[in-house]
């Protein structure tokens, strides 16, 4: 009597052939699923955190090894702990990738009194948006924020009063820069 295994493989065998008779060609491969701790998709995430990140990272990684009794880490380990920094600064990420798609203004480089200034009147993305794109019709939103962010790069936040004649209007001293 067979054992299990050959039958089995005699039922493999036998439905293997009924589905190439009936489909005219073999099945296709099944896909093997991932193994355990397969990190062949955290190569960005890898790369994202050494560059963006590489202190936090390193740092991250000596104190891992220490728990470890300085071993090596694994592969998977590296990436796990990439993922980690990464969301740490999710945030951040997110507010990058808007920025570099042209949706919210670059604020690197304006003036701290300017930015809390606009904060404190409760200026957002969308009316920074609204204004650039008023101030500079005729272009696109992301052309319009660069430009309304390299003028706003001029004002120190000093003189920032609303106008008289026009709700929304506020008058800005540039700086001596």
């Amino acid at each position: 009597m067979p054992n299990i295994e050959e039958q089995l493989r005699a039922l493999s065998q036998y439905l293997e052939g009924s589905y190439s008779e009936l489909n005219g060609g073999p099945a296709a491969t099944p896909m093997t699923p991932p193994e355990r701790g397969d990190i062949s998709d955290a190569g960005v995430i890898m790369e994202l955190a050494a560059t963006a990140y590489p202190r936090e990272l390193d740092q991250e990684i000596q104190l891992q090894r220490q728990l470890q009794g300085g071993a090596n880490l694994s592969r998977s380990q590296v990436a796990d702990i990439a993922s980690r920094v990464a969301m740490r600064h999710a945030p951040e990420l997110y507010r990058e990738r808007a920025t570099q798609e042209g949706h919210v203004v670059d604020a690197r480089g304006l003036a701290p009194a300017y930015l809390q200034e606009l904060v404190r009147r409760g200026i957002g993305d969308a009316e920074i948006a609204e204004a650039a794109e008023r101030l500079f019709p005729g272009v696109d939103r992301r052309t319009a924020l660069a430009k309304w962010a390299e003028k706003a790069k001029k004002m120190d936040g000093s003189d920032l009063r609303m106008g008289r004649d026009s709700a929304g209007y506020y008058q800005t001293r540039e700086s001596s820069d």
